[in-house]
């Protein structure tokens, strides 16, 4: 028994020594960053959001595209990192804290980017006492509340309580995915309910926003997993962490799987569907489509190759390509709804309608109909900013070690 007690003691002070020793610069460099986000904001309170590229016919930008992203990024490290817990799996007990602590941050993040993209923060106000509750929108605003709710409590009774709260923690830990997976099947029913447009009526798109959480979720797992095992914050056996890598190459194929079925079945036929397939293939948003495809495939290459999932460097690689290809994947989706107009006669077009208009519909939709601005990159990435402030003071200052 003494050598137990000791042999915690020792446990618990390698923890709080590493917890203390997250480099201040990294907290002032995050803190920076926010302030220059919170800064870009006030800038856009003040002249509109005519500071973004954003128009009448592309309403939504890169903050709509990051939300999508960092809630994806939140709901997925929440179910990657509870799942054991949930559902008994032994042996991942030190990923549990970690995961909720970036799911947090991650959500923080996202909650930001769609207040911010209001252009007036007391919009928020005007929802809550004016909303549409047959609105989609409503249902999302809904399903963020409950969601966070639901996360907060998990994580004060793992700070507080550990396994001591085993039950509580299990039963809270179920309660997240259903709130998770409700969030993202909710966010996808946004896109999926215009039947205008083309490239975001289809039935895929719930469980490709789930997919898609998943792999950006658990590749952020496995790389804060790497690191804080280097840090000995958290103790996981090599093993453990290899099968979690294993999972981000799953989810990769299933994502890429989804994206062949959805673009053979829009294809075929011909018809609307298949000129967003042409622009996703050839087209304006190429890019972002080629560049989501490499970054999956090497993704799962990484995953299945034994001698490269067993490296921190090189899964701290594909978490980034992961992160890209999702982000990429959202862009796309974002952009290809708005790439074929679907209006017939408009009203006055003019810079004020499409941010590249000049000679006329032709030309406007003949290349990208929107590209964010200066001001809409540097908001967003201090944005960003705020999260990693979030996650950085949580190391130094809040246990994130194994519970015991």
């Amino acid at each position: 028994m003494a050598d137990n007690a000791s042999t915690a003691q020792v446990v618990n002070s390698t923890v709080a020594k590493n917890r203390a020793n997250v480099p201040i610069a990294l907290i002032a460099v995050a803190a920076v960053l926010a302030a220059v986000g919170i800064a870009f904001w006030v800038l856009q309170n003040v002249n509109g959001l005519g500071e973004t590229n954003m128009r009448n016919y592309t309403p939504w930008g890169l903050g709509i595209g990051c939300f999508m992203l960092f809630v994806g990024i939140s709901a997925g490290s929440l179910i990657v990192g509870v799942a054991p817990s949930a559902f008994g799996i032994e042996g991942y007990e030190g990923i549990l804290k970690p995961a909720v602590w970036v799911s947090l941050a991650s959500g923080i993040v996202a909650a930001c980017f769609i207040v911010f993209d209001l252009g007036q923060p007391l919009r928020v106000f005007e929802m809550l006492v004016s909303g549409n509750i047959a609105s989609p929108l409503m249902w999302d605003m809904i399903a963020l509340v409950v969601y966070f709710a639901l996360e907060i409590v998990l994580f004060v009774a793992l700070v507080r309580g550990g396994a001591a709260h085993g039950t509580l923690v299990r039963g809270l830990s179920i309660a997240a995915i259903v709130a998770a997976v409700a969030l993202q099947l909710v966010e996808a029913l946004i896109f999926s309910a215009y039947s205008s447009h083309a490239y975001w009526h289809t039935a895929l798109m719930g469980p490709w926003f789930v997919s898609s959480a998943l792999l950006s979720g658990s590749a952020l797992i496995a790389a804060v997993a790497y690191a804080f095992r280097a840090l000995n914050i958290i103790a996981i056996d090599s093993k453990k962490l290899s099968r979690l890598v294993q999972i981000i190459g799953v989810f990769a194929l299933v994502d890429l799987f989804m994206l062949l079925a959805d673009l053979v079945t829009a294809a075929y036929p011909g018809g609307s569907d298949s000129q967003v397939v042409g622009l996703l293939i050839q087209g304006p948003i190429a890019p972002f489509f080629w560049m989501q495809v490499v970054c999956y495939v090497a993704v799962a290459v990484m995953a299945f190759a034994p001698s490269l999932r067993a490296k921190q460097p090189a899964v701290m690689c594909g978490a980034i390509l992961a992160l890209v290809g999702v982000l990429c994947k959202r862009m796309q989706l974002l952009l290809g709804g708005f790439q074929v107009p679907n209006f017939s006669e408009a009203d006055l077009l003019t810079q004020y309608a499409l941010p590249n208009w000049s000679n006329g519909m032709l030309q406007a939709y003949g290349s990208l109909v929107y590209l964010p601005s200066a001001s809409e990159v540097i908001f967003a990435i201090g944005t960003i900013g705020i999260g990693l402030l979030v996650f950085f003071v949580g190391m130094r200052f809040v246990d994130l070690g194994n519970q015991g």
